[in-house]
């Protein structure tokens, strides 16, 4: 979130959702967040990423065990032939 630039577009939900503390300056033109919420914000897009990471692993390995079942049915209709 804090690489995609929300913080700059949209101060104000930032400001929802962390509060009125969630800039250092205010006032200033280029906001730049509070180091404690870019640290909350890098924390839960690690976390988030590595949930991400551990499912599309599982899909990966899901779909091997699919295609080792396939070759073995293709196999066992070949032999039959």
């Amino acid at each position: 979130m804090a690489e995609s630039g929300l913080h700059m577009v949209y101060p104000a939900i930032m400001e929802e959702l962390f509060g009125e503390d969630v800039y250092p300056d205010p006032e200033d033109q280029d906001p730049i967040l509070a180091p404690k919420v870019r640290h909350f914000l890098d924390a839960y897009m690690a976390k988030h990423w590595h949930s991400l990471r551990a499912m599309i692993n599982r899909e990966h390995n899901r779909m091997l065990d699919y295609q080792e079942e396939i070759d073995e049915e293709w196999a066992c209709k070949y032999i039959m032939f």
